[in-house]
């Protein structure tokens, strides 16, 4: 995980943090996400870094609200066409290269 300068978790991890969190049912549908100022304070970020992940949540279908409302979890069945955070991609590209190494090894000792 690279965080920022001074240690603080950039936007983009928090994103995927969230997501994560929402898709292991950690933050279940219909709970309150964080308000701009209980993400300050949890995460040391400006309000443009709550702003941006609540978007980014939205627009992926995990969460709903609207402008100076809560922004609660969104139910499961917004969540098809959610795309994966960065880590899980990380983790899929991880375990496809292991898969096609494994596979290489085999092809090798059958020739």
């Amino acid at each position: 995980m690279s965080t920022s300068p001074d240690g603080k978790k950039t936007g983009a991890e928090l994103l995927d943090e969230y997501r994560r969190r929402i898709r292991a049912g950690e933050l279940e549908p219909g709970s309150r996400l964080p308000s701009a100022s209980e993400f300050q304070e949890l995460h040391g970020v400006s309000a443009t870094v709550h702003r941006d992940v609540s978007k980014a949540l939205k627009s992926d279908g995990l969460a709903i609200g609207q402008p100076g409302r809560a922004v609660i979890v969104a139910p499961r069945e917004n969540w098809s066409a959610a795309p994966a955070g960065d880590s899980d991609l990380t983790e899929r590209v991880a375990a496809l290269e292991a898969a096609v190494q494994e596979l290489a090894r085999e092809v090798r000792s059958r020739s």
